[in-house]
């Protein structure tokens, strides 16, 4: 009864199956069809070289668009297509670093039709700096105008070799108001609401030391931050002590009296650190001499002098502390200590900056302790010692 029931219901709907059958047979066939199409095409190809293949090959390994290339050179000429708008290129810092280039924004003429950057004219030489590596980074990054207020322009500008911001009042007859704010709602804004974002102004607040943000400028912003060489006439400490014993390794030794005293009061003691950083140096190298300067000439001669000669050294350091009786600022102390071949440095933004900009690019030592320094150092990954 089972098999009549089958042959009936087959018979009745003998049209359906047909078709059925007649598709699946007809995607078999399609599908070995594409199979043997794509099999003849890969013995075509794999006879043929690669820039018959690829003709922009060589083009994209010199760094430009292919797709520029592609639109406005027919010919394929790498010479003749535009400047590459954005090309990475490995540099001697570290895995985390590249150094980007980009198509500066063409000078400004008349006022400008989106939201520009500006920064605040306050705050210790350390915060300067780290404002300006900020404000340079995210102008590049997100292709706006960047202006430094007058005073603060006339203060960089005396100092450094390269200050590329132009002032403020360049752009005084276009009436800007400004927002302002912290880099954080700057970030959140920027991906929340592009659009207001693209027309805002925005003055941005002090805050931490973004070092993620312009490492990727270190030679740029390491260049700019050089001091005048008319002001550099204290780094010849330095040069004569080489000059003296070219095997001779000068470690410099920045000690802010502000910094030393906090680590005190937070009961780490900053003397250790030092004759541990002293010692590291010791072992790594057969000779060494070590240049200390401090924030404050008397502190330093009265107080810390006594702190280091109370240190029970395995072997006794050649310790010289430098600008007894002359008259030092901030800009003697950049000069000297980013010319030593490492640096010991405490936990201040004026350290990092003496670090940060060594000529050589050797790592430094810094204080154990979790705050901008230790961050900055991990998210880049820089080879810097701590204890």
């Amino acid at each position: 009864m089972k098999l009549i029931s089958l042959y009936r219901f087959v018979r009745r709907r003998k049209t359906v199956i047909n078709v059925v059958f007649v598709i699946f047979w007809t995607l078999i066939f399609l599908n070995r069809s594409r199979k043997e199409h794509h099999l003849r095409r890969d013995r075509i190809l794999s006879n043929q070289p690669v820039r018959e293949l690829f003709p922009y090959k060589d083009m994209e390994q010199e760094g430009i668009p292919v797709l520029n290339a592609i639109r406005q050179n027919s010919d394929h000429q790498p010479k003749q297509v535009l400047e590459p708008v954005r090309v990475r290129e490995k540099t001697k810092y570290t895995p985390a670093e590249t150094t980007t280039k980009y198509i500066l924004l063409p000078p400004l003429v008349g006022c400008p039709s989106t939201g520009v950057l500006t920064i605040e004219d306050n705050g210790s030489i350390g915060s300067i700096m780290s404002q300006y590596a900020v404000l340079l980074s995210l102008a590049r990054r997100d292709r706006k105008y960047a202006f430094l207020p007058d005073k603060l322009h006339e203060y960089l500008v005396s100092m450094f070799n390269d200050v590329q911001l132009p002032k403020l009042s360049s752009v005084g007859q276009c009436k800007i108001d400004f927002s302002k704010t912290d880099v954080d709602t700057y970030e959140n804004l920027r991906k929340v609401n592009p659009r207001r974002f693209l027309t805002t102004n925005f003055l941005l607040k002090r805050g931490p030391n973004r070092a993620k943000l312009y490492h990727q400028y270190r030679t740029e912003i390491t260049r700019m931050f050089q001091v005048k060489k008319e002001r550099q006439g204290k780094r010849e400490i330095v040069k004569k002590l080489k000059l003296d014993n070219p095997q001779m390794k000068v470690i410099g030794i920045y000690v802010e009296m502000e910094d030393y005293k906090l680590m005190k009061k937070e009961k780490k003691s900053p003397s250790t650190f030092l004759k541990k950083s002293i010692e590291h140096f010791q072992l790594e190298y057969s000779q060494t001499v070590f240049i200390l300067r401090c924030s404050s000439a008397v502190w330093c001669k009265s107080k810390l002098k006594n702190d280091v000669d109370s240190l029970s050294f395995s072997s006794k350091p050649n310790i010289e502390f430098v600008g007894s009786g002359e008259i030092w600022n901030f800009l003697d102390d950049l000069a000297v200590l980013t010319g030593c071949d490492h640096v010991i440095v405490m936990r201040s933004l004026f350290s990092w900056w003496i670090a940060y900009c060594n000529l050589y690019e050797s790592y430094a030592v810094f204080p154990t302790h979790e705050g901008s320094m230790s961050g900055n150092v991990r998210s880049l990954h820089l080879d810097w010692r701590h204890f």
